[in-house]
């Protein structure tokens, strides 16, 4: 992630054949230190009471009045107090972008167990509240300091918790050799350092049989 003295920024990840653009926003310091992302790209998910929870992003975004027509419309020609997860998610499909062949839904699970009928009910009011929400693309870190890192905790993020991040990061830098940086974790870099990192591409891995990849 770049933060750029002109109050941009842009997240990008690296990969076997190069670089993506995967944010870009403005950026804002608050009076208690902490980071305001504001993305132009990136959005708050709608979560459920339930192990599901609605995807944001910039298509969904504008799909929200729709999906909510669409929830409201099977709740009444549909019986129940509960339904297949695969049911509630072929409620709304969205054309994939370069591909309008393919489709995705914006209704996502942890673990595809039934959806209550009172938390689509509530999901109804919840799409209103979310319009209405202006900092639904709004993103809260806050540098913390550990040996000679400085790194950023999600102030968002309900898991891994704010304590939990800082446990997790000091234990990586505590296992780094050599010249190592801790991974899965915004850091300051040098300028130098960060060229150096996003400048090549990334190698590929080996991986061990049922664990996938590792670093």
């Amino acid at each position: 992630m770049t933060l750029r003295t002109e109050r941009t920024y842009e997240t990008a990840v690296r990969m076997h054949f190069g670089g993506m653009i995967l944010d870009r926003g403005h950026w804002q310091v608050t009076k208690t230190g902490d980071i305001v992302l504001r993305s132009d790209m990136q959005y708050h998910d709608l979560p459920s009471d339930d192990l599901w929870y609605l995807s944001v992003n910039s298509d969904t975004l504008a799909d929200l009045p729709m999906i909510k027509a669409r929830v409201q419309d099977f709740l009444e020609r549909t019986p129940g107090e509960s339904f297949p997860f695969a049911t509630v998610k072929a409620i709304h499909r969205h054309p994939v972008r370069n591909n309008p062949q393919k489709t995705y839904s914006a209704f996502t699970c942890f673990h595809p167990s039934p959806v209550r009928r009172q938390s689509l009910q509530r999901l109804l009011a919840q799409i209103d509240e979310y319009l209405a929400w202006p900092d639904k693309n709004a993103f809260h870190f806050r540098p913390v300091t550990y040996k000679s890192y400085v790194f950023l905790v999600d102030l968002d993020a309900k898991f891994p918790s704010q304590k939990e991040q800082i446990v997790q990061f000091k234990n990586r830098v505590d296992g780094l050799t050599g010249s190592q940086i801790p991974w899965d974790t915004y850091i300051a870099l040098t300028r130098e350092r960060f060229a150096e990192e996003t400048g090549r591409a990334e190698p590929f891995k080996t991986a061990k049989p049922g664990w996938g990849w590792f670093r």
